[in-house]
């Protein structure tokens, strides 16, 4: 057994502690989330499953999502992400791309979207100079 390769595995698995632990990548450009150039940051893969299962329609319903494929980002640690996200129907949504190199997971949603925290929060993406509003989500 190779430690180096298990070790790099490891942190695959929980991300790499190099990037923010901010809501938005810093040096991001586009619209958060739906640019390729400007992906939601998350701490980890697995952290990439856990964020688009709380991430909602702005009808409140969750998605179905399919991984697109791979980009490199040299400007972000590690390459980026794209899933595809569908309704419940099968129809096509769009595509929303996220970097697994954070130090922490957004709770940030792209515009025409809401995430459901993971502590009953909900934040929704109003869309005008990035101003998202918090509502206290009363399901159980």
């Amino acid at each position: 057994m190779n430690p180096g390769r298990f070790e790099s595995q490891a942190r695959l698995a929980i991300g790499t502690g190099k990037g923010t632990r901010l809501d938005e990548i810093p040096n991001g450009q586009g619209e958060f989330g739906l640019d390729v150039t400007n992906p939601v940051p998350v701490d980890g893969m697995p952290a990439i499953q856990i964020y688009l299962r709380f991430l909602l329609t702005p009808e409140g319903e969750r998605m179905q999502f399919k991984r697109a494929g791979c980009w490199g980002t040299p400007q972000f640690a590690g390459p980026t992400d794209g899933y595809d996200l569908f309704d419940q129907k099968g129809k096509l949504l769009t595509r929303i791309y996220v970097n697994a190199y954070a130090r922490g997971t957004s709770e940030k949603a792209p515009r025409g979207f809401r995430y459901l925290g993971l502590h009953g929060v909900e934040w929704v993406n109003l869309g005008s100079g990035g101003q998202f509003q918090a509502l206290f989500d009363g399901r159980k």
